[in-house]
């Protein structure tokens, strides 16, 4: 096995631990700058101007770095270490005559005195290499390299540093990019975490206190913002008025706009906005469900509807009266056994502004539990690909002790067991009544 000489280890050692700190390193500029600093002392140090025409008219540019040789006196010729795109758009001068098509340019027996753009920046040095760092086949940077003698640079230095510009630039490209995708990626999380935090806050918390029931909910979310939504409200209560005073029927209405993410989110929104405006001016949940769904249809939401599932409760009566726009039908238990609250339903909520949502009624008892439900629940995939479905669900409802809170616990532990720690792929909201 041949080694290298001793001095060539050390150059070697130089130059990966020079591209190992580069891998590591996201930011462009301080890569450039550790780039040009173990080039310099392993190949001899020369000035270097990088220079960019990215989003401007042919003609102009800016100058982003100077950074001089080093004998070169650094008070009267100071670096710039990167003046990015704060730095002022230029035209004219050498810089414009050497960049003013895509070749590279190599200047002998340089002599500027004065430049009416670099002005004296320019005068210590006697060589210089352009050379074009290509972009999508656009040449949107120039590298500009400087020598202090006019033989700073050999032919074969010459194809070296145009080689070594466009894979320096590849990679500030690159950087660049990524920079700004992750700013951007966070800029975007910054505002779905906004439109959640509002989501949220449309959500009764803490719940009402109906009276004779024990209300409990819990919605989790698959995503920062979703389409999930719950809400418990006073019907007929006039604006002012005090909940505590209210002794008519209760509002309890659950709802799944599609899709996911912001826009689900939104449109949520909307819905939470049209609800509480009519909920003092309404009689039947049907009828309710029927002005919320020609709001939403005559609304320009690209195709997106929404589930509802809602009921009145008159707690003197303990009767409910409820209607269903497409959504999973509630489960009830009632001593022991569990049935479906099916027998009315019509579309979803934005699809047909003519859709009519009839009303069913039932008279409920002491110690009766309501459950209801997004199709997170039992759309709950487990590794195999298959549903936690309604038939789990009712299992878990039956064996949970009577409560609102135990019915909603029993449900989320035989989920947890069957999801085996696999990321859910749907927001998952429950909400339980429990009659006391």
């Amino acid at each position: 096995m041949i080694q290298p000489r001793k001095d060539e280890t050390a150059r070697l050692q130089n130059l990966m631990e020079m591209l190992r700190e580069i891998s590591r390193d996201p930011d462009p500029v301080s890569s450039v700058t550790r780039f040009r600093g173990t080039f310099s002392k392993l190949y001899g140090d020369r000035g270097m101007l990088s220079v960019s025409r990215r989003g401007l008219d042919d003609g102009l540019y800016r100058v982003v770095r100077i950074l001089h040789h080093r004998d070169i006196d650094k008070v009267q010729f100071p670096n710039i270490e990167f003046a990015g795109p704060q730095a002022p758009i230029r035209s004219g001068g050498i810089i414009g005559d050497v960049i003013n098509d895509d070749l590279p340019k190599v200047i002998r027996d340089l002599n500027v005195e004065y430049d009416p753009v670099m002005g004296l920046h320019l005068s210590p040095y006697r060589m210089l290499l352009a050379t074009p760092v290509f972009d999508g086949g656009r040449a949107l940077n120039w590298m500009i390299f400087l020598g202090t003698k006019p033989d700073s640079f050999r032919t074969a230095d010459i194809e070296s540093q145009i080689l070594q510009a466009n894979l320096l630039g590849g990679m500030t490209n690159s950087k660049r990019a990524a920079k700004e995708l992750f700013e951007a990626t966070a800029q975007i999380h910054h505002e779905v975490d906004e439109i959640a935090s509002i989501q949220r806050g449309l959500l009764p918390s803490p719940l009402p206190a109906v009276p004779g029931v024990q209300l409990c909910a819990v919605h989790d979310s698959f995503d920062r913002a979703g389409g999930d939504y719950y809400d418990v409200f006073p019907v007929g209560l006039p604006e002012g008025a005090d909940t505590a005073d209210h002794a008519g029927p209760w509002g309890i209405m659950i709802a799944d706009a599609s899709g996911h993410g912001p826009s689900a989110a939104v449109v949520v929104a909307m819905l939470s906005t049209l609800l509480h405006a009519r909920s003092r001016a309404t009689q039947h949940p049907g009828e309710l469900l029927g002005y919320l769904n020609r709001h939403l249809a005559n609304k320009p939401i690209h195709g997106s509807f929404v589930t509802a599932f809602l009921m009145f409760y008159d707690p003197r009566e303990r009767e409910m009266q409820y209607a269903c726009a497409g959504h999973n039908p509630p489960l009830l238990n009632s001593g022991g056994t569990v049935q479906h609250l099916d027998a009315v339903g019509s579309f979803p909520l934005g699809i047909d502004r003519n859709a009519r949502y009839e009303n069913a009624k039932v008279q409920l008892k002491s110690g009766d539990t309501m459950l209801l439900y997004t199709d997170g629940i039992t759309e709950l995939r487990s590794s195999d690909g298959d549903f936690f479905g309604e038939e789990r669900l009712e299992r878990a409802m039956l064996h949970a002790a009577p409560g609102a809170d135990t019915v909603i616990e029993a449900v989320r532990e035989s989920m947890r067991n069957y999801q085996m720690g696999l990321r859910p792929a749907d927001d998952q909201t429950m909400l339980t009544m429990h009659v006391c």
